[in-house]
């Protein structure tokens, strides 16, 4: 599984926009093949930061989804942001995620001076 989150700074004129046309776009993303989940978000303690997070089976169906008419237009939407260079994309890869993991316990496990 593969999850992509989309963190945007708005403001209170654009957020109201910008929440209409994620939540628009939510069914399509998620009837598309290879889209588990699709969902909005605003952070806490921050109004004004809108949090997108979506999870896909692989990373052939991502890279599908970033070639999309609904991924143009939600780059089109946030390019209207009053700071697009506030918008962070980040993709986590399970698979690496787990690895990453195992990685910490492992050095946690031998700092300790504990025997596997």
């Amino acid at each position: 599984m593969i999850v992509t989150t989309i963190r945007m700074q708005t403001t209170p004129g654009n957020r109201r926009e910008l929440m209409q046309t994620f939540r628009s776009l939510s069914d399509p993303i998620q009837c598309g093949q290879g889209c588990k989940s699709c969902r909005v978000y605003r952070e806490v303690g921050n109004d004004e930061a809108v949090i997108l997070i979506q999870e896909w089976d692989s990373r052939d169906h991502l890279d599908k989804h970033l070639g999309s008419n609904e991924f143009a237009v939600m780059v089109g939407a946030m390019s209207l942001l009053e700071q697009p260079e506030t918008v962070e994309f980040y993709v986590l890869d399970q698979l690496e995620g787990s690895r990453s993991v195992e990685a910490i316990r492992a050095r946690n496990f031998h700092a300790k001076g504990e025997k596997r």
